[in-house]
């Protein structure tokens, strides 16, 4: 037996957790199995119990596979937003790596070429380092001749043939490559840009780009090609109009001057950021080097882009574990209790076999080898109706605003790795939990077990009870002083309601189970239900609470009613007046169930978690919608539209009305407002925790309003009155 579970638990002190798991469900059917190959007739016998109660069967494997369903539901879901990640990620960066700027109180910094070049030439001649080129990125308004549609901030990349080249080339609609620069007086235009412009190849674009002293300055330019957003087209998933270098340098003024580097470096085999931190710090060595005090920096990483747009997703896939958890503790309850059940059904058969020799050993085993191939076969249907799950909830949320234009649905995947983890963690649940269940099942009375006669109640002097309600303390105590110690709020309310519980079993040898257990309940609901300002544990949170929470608020009110149950039944009896007939029946019948405290627990504590799930669903729901409206309404300050623009707006916005026909004409629009905005530094002196005092900086938009501003729109300016 130790040795058995030593050879459990290696693999997780020699694997990472997931390979482990599959390791340890892996060992362990080799160990049952084996186990099994000694013991023929009682593996006969399992399978005998499996095969010759179809209905039962069906039932059972029902109940077992909801814990695997809903794990491998969450870990498909998972590996889809992870590939929605990667794929926008890899799109928006094309095979750049890192860009370098300098950023300037919210304005990337113009340098020369001369300037650029010695720390060009530093980068590439780092290890691991692919390709390096120096671009023009600049925000424009722009406007098709044609179609007379306007889009005020679109990207201009200004970059020469090579860093085409270097960066993965773009791709024209009809699947064509373009790796060289678009000729001088053309511009190639993305999908985005080309959408938003109503735009195609042959269309004339005028590119408004206010100078000094001349604030009409433009460029007209015609439309040689539309690309997609592979390769290098999607760059930062913005509308993008891509020129030659010199081109866009003559737009922007800016004759000679670049202000982006863009660095690409290489794979090691598969795994596209093996040296992605090792260039990190090589770029920073060659920025102080080279430009030292100029405040270049890299603005965008690849990697880092990857890991916060997961980290951005995760709190969704956090809130479908959250919910998921609980229909996996329900799933476990749900095997203890089939397993109970059976063990029930079978009691006097197994009384039978005891008394004809076989030994609680023997009985354990059976039920062991019935609950593997339950297991096996659960974890298996699970594990596939986890994956119909997933796409359902895929397709169900590829709508939602946070998605944006993104359609979820188009990269679901899974991958088998995630699925053997599905597995092996809906197995192990299974086979554990029967295992256990099987140990309280084999401790039966032969006499009682043949007669099928209910266990006698658990004296209150009983010691191995009063033994549990020690080691339970202990072990609570234990855990609250590790949250205390981390100052985590699940571990310690988690470890002080333990020793809360473990109450009802060391009080009752002194004041009997109703009491002892009603106490405990009642203190349990202290240390989670509000209490204005006091805190026992004044620590932060995440979402975990919800599942923490929720158990032991439903824990303790499920020990007060099963404890107060005849209370319970004689104040539903008394307070509705049925007939006398009905009022035996209904007695009768509440009472049934509760002779039964172990089973009815269950299924009402199973019940609760459903009702606990929706009634938080629906909250959640609630509160969402109604934050929504209220944003709206709070942001809007009564305008139906607001716009902004990156670049100046080379015309009066009223003029521009006027002369439009259409939907937005004069006549359909009562209220126009124009803002100013600017972005400024500001700087402040920040004291850490250590008190070092360090000087620190940050850009804020700043908004400039008029009186007309704060008379017209609905937001809270009361104090502006000029």
């Amino acid at each position: 037996m130790v040795v058995s579970a030593i050879v459990l638990l290696l693999p997780f002190f020699l694997l990472p957790i997931a390979y482990a798991l599959v390791a340890t469900v892996t060992i362990l059917i080799v160990i049952i199995l084996i186990d099994a190959s000694r013991n023929k007739i009682l593996f006969l016998m399992s399978i005998r119990n499996v095969i010759r109660r179809p209905g039962t069967t069906a039932l059972v494997l029902g109940g077992l596979m909801i814990g695997t369903a809903i794990i491998s539901a969450s870990f498909v879901v998972g590996d889809t937003m992870d590939n929605m990640i990667t794929d926008q990620v890899t799109k928006g960066m094309g095979q750049v790596d890192f860009e370098l700027q300098t950023v300037n109180v919210g304005t990337v910094v113009f340098y020369n070429n001369s300037e650029i070049a010695p720390l060009a030439s530093n980068i590439s001649s780092t290890a691991h380092v692919r390709a390096v080129d120096s671009l023009l990125i600049s925000s424009k308004p722009l406007q098709d001749v044609r179609t007379q549609l306007f889009s005020p901030n679109v990207v201009i990349v200004g970059m020469d043939s090579k860093a085409i080249s270097d960066f993965g080339g773009l791709v024209d609609q009809n699947g064509s490559s373009i790796d060289s620069a678009p000729v001088v007086g053309t511009v190639i235009l993305n999908q985005k840009a080309a959408v938003d412009l109503n735009a195609k190849a042959g269309d004339q674009i005028v590119i408004f780009s206010p100078k000094s002293g001349d604030k009409n300055y433009s460029m007209l330019v015609t439309v040689s090609s539309i690309v997609t957003a592979d390769r290098f087209g999607g760059f930062n998933s913005n509308a993008n109009v891509f020129m030659d270098l010199v081109q866009a340098q003559t737009l922007t003024n800016q004759t000679g001057n670049v202000n982006t580097v863009f660095v690409s470096i290489e794979p090691m085999g598969s795994d596209a950021f093996a040296y992605s931190s090792q260039v990190r710090n090589d770029i920073k060595g060659s920025i102080a080097d080279t430009m030292p005090g100029s405040g270049m920096d890299i603005q965008l990483d690849k990697k880092d882009m990857l890991d916060s747009g997961r980290s951005s997703l995760s709190q969704f896939t956090d809130m479908f574990f959250v919910l998921g958890s609980f229909s996996v503790i329900a799933g476990i309850l749900l095997i203890v209790n089939i397993f109970t059940m059976l063990g029930e059904e079978r009691k006097s058969e197994m009384g039978m076999s005891r008394a004809i020799g076989m030994k609680k050993t023997h009985l354990r085993k059976l039920f062991v080898y019935e609950g593997l191939v339950y297991a096996c076969i659960a974890a298996g249907i699970g594990m596939i109706v986890g994956v119909l799950m997933a796409d359902v909830i895929i397709l169900g949320i590829s709508g939602m605003p946070m998605f944006g234009d993104v359609n979820l649905s188009n990269y679901f995947t899974f991958s088998f790795f995630s699925l053997a983890i599905s597995f092996a963690a809906g197995f192990i649940i299974t086979i554990v939990t029967v295992y256990f269940v099987t140990r309280r099942i084999s401790n039966l009375n032969i006499v009682r077990a043949i007669r099928n006669i209910p266990e006698p109640p658990v004296k209150k002097e009983d010691k191995k009870a009063f033994r549990m309600g020690l080691g339970l303390f202990a072990l609570g105590l234990l855990l609250m002083l590790f949250g205390i110690s981390g100052k985590s709020l699940a571990p310690a309310a988690s470890g002080l309601s333990i020793m809360c519980i473990s109450l009802g079993l060391l009080l009752r040898r002194f004041i009997g189970d109703r009491a002892a257990w009603v106490i405990a309940g009642l203190l349990v609901l202290f240390v989670w239900l509000p209490k204005g300002d006091f805190k026992i544990f004044d620590y932060p949170s995440g979402i975990e609470m919800l599942i923490v929470s929720g158990l032991f608020m439903i824990v303790a009110c499920l020990l007060i009613v099963m404890f107060n149950s005849k209370l319970f039944v004689s104040f539903f009896t008394s307070i509705f007046r049925f007939k006398n007939g009905y009022r035996a029946v209904i007695k009768t019948s509440i009472s049934y169930p509760l002779k039964a405290h172990f089973r009815t627990g269950i299924s009402i504590f199973i019940f609760a978690i459903v009702i606990f799930t929706i009634t938080a669903l629906s909250m959640m729901t609630g509160m969402i919608g109604v934050g929504i409206d209220k944003m709206v309404n709070e942001t809007s300050g009564g305008f139906d539209v607001i716009g902004f623009s990156g670049a100046p707006i080379p015309y009066d916005p009223w003029e521009h009305v006027n002369n439009t026909i259409g939907p937005l004409q004069m006549g359909n629009i009562s209220v126009m407002e124009s803002l100013s905005t600017t972005n400024v530094m500001i700087n402040y002196l920040n004291t850490d925790k250590n008190g070092t005092v360090e000087a620190k900086s940050f850009t804020y938009m700043v908004t400039g309003v008029a009186a007309s501003f704060n008379k017209l729109g609905n937001y809270p300016l009361t104090a502006y009155n000029s």
